[in-house]
């Protein structure tokens, strides 16, 4: 696979993250308070979900340091999906705030090895300069 090649799928990923997380966030609240929680419970379980990102993110990216960032990557997308899934058949706190580290720990599986893996990736094909990809990837998330 060329630069260009691994560039366009960086990309495409890219977009197809964010517009996932996108059309999430946009009923996140409708979708927990449909289920029966209120505002505090509502609350309280994103708190969860940040309070579980900060205390992940050291050990995640040290298993990305270890095994890989590919496998990083794709284990935080399978996780992605367990914790969805968690999501679909949840109705109480419980439920959801075990969704919420599911869904946590995937986020810091891939929150550095995915850019890591880029860079690794084009510096292996002799391509050092990646600052404008970065750029463009700010881009295509905003």
């Amino acid at each position: 696979m060329d630069t260009r090649s691994i560039t366009r799928l960086y990309y495409l990923l890219t977009a197809m993250f964010t517009f996932g997380i996108s059309l999430t966030v946009t009923t996140y609240t409708l979708f927990l308070m449909h289920r029966g929680l209120n505002l505090f419970e509502v609350n309280a379980i994103n708190c969860f979900f940040h309070t579980s990102v900060l205390l992940l993110e050291i050990p995640t990216g040290a298993i990305a340091d270890v095994f890989g960032r590919r496998r990083s990557v794709v284990m935080s997308y399978a996780l992605f999906g367990l914790g969805i899934a968690i999501y679909s058949n949840a109705w109480g706190v419980t439920g959801f705030l075990l969704a919420e580290f599911v869904v946590a720990l995937a986020w810091t599986l891939q929150s550095g090895a995915f850019n890591a893996w880029l860079v690794d990736e084009l510096k292996a094909r002799g391509q050092v300069n990646h600052l404008s990809i970065f750029a463009k990837r700010n881009q295509i998330g905003q």
